[in-house]
């Protein structure tokens, strides 16, 4: 789990503790419910002038003061991942998803002969 994971659930766990439901927290956040739980979710990232308020607002004893270096410092999910180390040959998509034009160039027409041919009894 990483960090920013992490401090969403604490955020989560603070508010159900609380008895306030995303749409309330979010109202007393001045905040979209889709960010809060984009937040909750690992997804995003509390802004740091909202920490303190939630902490006061939740009664968490300053943890999202004290984390919220923690959470910026995470990498954003899905952003920042490296590369996937492909084979010698890369990775294909399948067939289904191959475009028209894609299937059309010469390249593609050559390799298909030749597939066709070492595929022959013959």
């Amino acid at each position: 789990m990483s960090a920013r994971a992490l401090y969403g659930a604490e955020l989560r766990y603070y508010r159900e503790r609380a008895g306030l439901s995303l749409v309330e927290l979010a109202a007393k956040l001045h905040i979209e419910m889709s960010f809060l739980a984009r937040i909750e979710q690992g997804e995003r990232r509390l802004p740091d002038e909202l920490a303190t308020v939630v902490d006061e607002l939740l009664d968490s004893c300053g943890f999202f003061e004290r984390n919220i270096e923690a959470a910026r410092s995470a990498p954003t999910p899905g952003r920042l991942a490296p590369p996937a180390t492909a084979g010698r040959r890369g990775c294909r998509a399948p067939r289904s998803c191959w475009t028209r034009a894609a299937r059309a160039t010469p390249r593609y027409s050559a390799r298909r002969r030749c597939t066709a041919r070492s595929a022959d009894p013959r």
